[in-house]
């Protein structure tokens, strides 16, 4: 082995060691017992049940925590399963993940468009429902809509807790941010 792969070779084999829990003398090829099972082809081993001389795992070094194991059920098309699992962990069906990933999905991207630096939308229907609001409320004029839709979906998402710091979100929503992600007056003026 070349002296600058040792070093490389070492940090691999001490982490599968360590972390894993594994021989890494488990893992290597017999290079003898290969060239002998290429050039005996027609010999069969005589080592009826499968097991090969392998090195034996080390034990790990950590003290173990006890893992409490609940049952989970679910039912497959009308045939009901159980599999015990930590109680840490839980089976959930693949619909019903993929349907929180969307959710996350378009939160994130509301998240992202509340927090441009200046309103803009392609969308024709978008821009129509910005002027059904504005044809429904006819004493508003467009400079007070322009200070007091971003003040009425800020308090609905205040209270919903859109703005809630939280794990899932890696950055704080901007308020400066928020409200210039609304049309101005002028914008709303070119809608109508």
């Amino acid at each position: 082995m070349k002296k600058n792969k040792l070093s490389h070779w070492q940090k691999v084999t001490d982490f599968i060691k360590n972390n894993h829990f594994i021989s890494p003398e488990s893992l290597q090829k017999d290079s003898d017992d290969e060239n002998n099972n290429n050039n005996n082809n027609n010999i069969e081993d005589d080592n009826d049940d499968g097991d090969s001389a392998c090195a034996v795992a080390p034990t790990p070094n950590k003290k173990k925590r006890q893992i409490n194991f609940v049952e989970n059920v679910f039912f497959v098309e009308g045939e009901r399963f159980a599999i015990m699992v930590p109680s840490t962990h839980k089976i959930e069906h693949r619909s019903d993940i993929s349907r929180s990933c969307r959710g996350y999905e378009i939160l994130m991207k509301m998240r992202n468009k509340i927090q441009q630096k200046m309103f803009t939308t392609t969308s024709i229907f978008s821009q129509a429902l910005w002027v059904i609001m504005l044809a429904a409320t006819p004493a508003l004029p467009l400079s007070a809509a322009q200070y007091l839709f971003p003040l009425v979906i800020l308090a609905f998402f205040q209270d919903t807790g859109f703005f809630d710091q939280d794990d899932l979100f890696d950055k704080d929503i901007k308020t400066k941010k928020f409200v210039t992600s609304f049309p101005s007056d002028w914008v709303l003026q070119q809608y109508i």
